[in-house]
């Protein structure tokens, strides 16, 4: 069952336009432009964004994140693929898998955690992301002689 927080009439929907929808539309449009700039589920802007700007609650912002995956991917999705940039070879074991961890593994996961525990998982996921990006871990790497680094 789907359940969903909708506007009520008492919470003055043209003073709600212009306080939460504008603006959130505009964090929509800066998520769909990192996701096709860089590829990634644009969930990177928007999570923090909802939680620390507009004051949801972790669990809230990571669902609504997550629907807003679906046409944002479809979207993207369908450019790279006109100019032939999706390997469908890998796309489609990856989708499974994805489909199968994000089902029975990482939404029940996410749900037995405390919002604030939650929050900073996702902080230190972002953090490590970061530091793998530019390239720390293969620098210590080098530094400790576990390999040489590479582009």
């Amino acid at each position: 069952m789907l359940y969903c927080r909708a506007l009520h009439p008492s919470e003055g929907v043209g003073v709600k336009l212009l306080t939460t929808m504008v603006p959130m539309a505009f964090v929509g449009v800066a998520a769909g432009t990192i996701a096709g700039l860089f590829g990634v589920g644009g969930g990177i802007l928007m999570v923090p964004i909802l939680v620390l700007l507009f004051g949801r609650e972790q669990h809230m912002a990571q669902g609504t994140s997550l629907a807003v995956m679906l046409p944002l991917s479809i979207a993207g999705m369908a450019r790279y693929a006109a100019k032939g940039n999706v390997e469908w070879t890998a796309a489609v074991p990856l989708a499974i898998g994805a489909v199968i961890g994000i089902t029975f593994l990482g939404t029940p996961f996410a749900h037995a955690l405390e919002g604030s525990v939650l929050r900073k998982l996702f902080g230190v996921l972002m953090m490590l992301t970061g530091l793998q990006m530019v390239g720390l871990f293969k620098l210590i790497g080098t530094w400790l002689g576990l390999g040489t680094p590479t582009s």
